[in-house]
């Protein structure tokens, strides 16, 4: 019988035994006092799946159990903070947090996982979303929304779909002399993406430069043709024919991926806005997700 409860006492204890750094537990009670505190960063380490049918607000999710579990983490978890840590029971958590505590993070386990967090009645965020609704231009650019829809409508069709198109415009130049005939020359990209528990995820898409020329239509505009530059080796003498005296600009514009990057994710962060969606992040296949930044 003696040996039989050793037993039992070091089955117990085996989590933090194999840690070489120790990590703290604590109960529901005290893990939500913990996390009454803004700069306690709250993580669920459970599957995407499961962080989407509900979730301990302020919650980021990273599973425990994905290849690249810890390189994520160090990415998005600031060292100087808390991490409180939880999963359903209190298993996974428990993993993670000896993972984190040997890479030099002070991380707090919440005994029991969100299973005795909602036994307790502390609430939950739900964040099912059933349906991404599709991106409608919001902003005052007067030309945006028919590019926007055109760009969705017709270039996006050609590529593998995704739940939802995000267009990327940078206008280079505007020539508004005509109404009948507005030219827009921009680097025009589509992108289309899948929903994966808080993240965006790009399935598929592509740079599409020219110039649409818009007509006025019913109080607004309407693409009425695109000029679309060539691929491979016409180019370049595609480019500059298009964009004539705006090729400068517009190479200027192509070649900075920074400033690129800085339109898309703005892009992003209003249709999440716009539309309060419980999504935090987007990703290129096989990239490191980004954080969306709140409008």
């Amino acid at each position: 019988m003696r040996n039989f409860l050793m037993l039992i006492v070091a089955a117990l204890g085996l989590n933090n035994a194999c840690c070489r750094v120790n990590y703290e537990s604590t109960d529901v009670e005290g893990f939500a006092k913990l996390i009454s505190d803004a700069n306690v960063v709250v993580l669920d380490v459970r599957t995407a799946e499961e962080y989407t049918e509900g979730h301990i607000e302020r919650a980021v999710n990273i599973d425990v159990k994905s290849a690249d579990f810890l390189s994520t983490a160090l990415q998005q978890l600031p060292k100087e903070k808390t991490i409180a840590v939880y999963c359903r029971s209190g298993r996974r958590s428990a993993t993670a947090a000896c993972k984190l505590a040997e890479d030099g993070y002070k991380v707090v386990n919440l005994t029991g996982g969100i299973i005795a967090w909602e036994n307790n009645g502390k609430p939950i965020i739900t964040a099912r979303v059933e349906a991404l609704p599709p991106y409608v231009y919001s902003g005052d650019d007067p030309y945006m929304g028919a590019i926007s829809a055109f760009l969705i409508d017709t270039i996006a069709k050609n590529y593998i779909h995704g739940e939802v198109c995000i267009p990327s415009v940078t206008i280079v130049h505007a020539d508004n002399s005509s109404t009948d005939d507005v030219k827009v020359w921009g680097d025009f990209w589509v992108f289309n993406y899948d929903l994966s528990g808080d993240t965006l995820k790009m399935v598929s898409g592509g740079s599409h430069p020219g110039m649409m020329h818009l007509r006025a239509s019913g109080g607004g505009y309407k693409v009425s043709a695109f000029d679309c530059v060539s691929d491979g080796a016409r180019y370049l003498m595609s480019a500059k024919k298009i964009f004539g005296k705006y090729y400068g600009a517009f190479n200027h514009v192509s070649s900075n991926i920074e400033e690129r990057e800085k339109v898309r994710a703005a892009t992003i962060s209003r249709y999440v806005s716009d539309n309060a969606l419980p999504v935090t992040y987007y990703a290129d296949y096989g990239q490191e997700p980004v954080e969306i930044s709140a409008q």
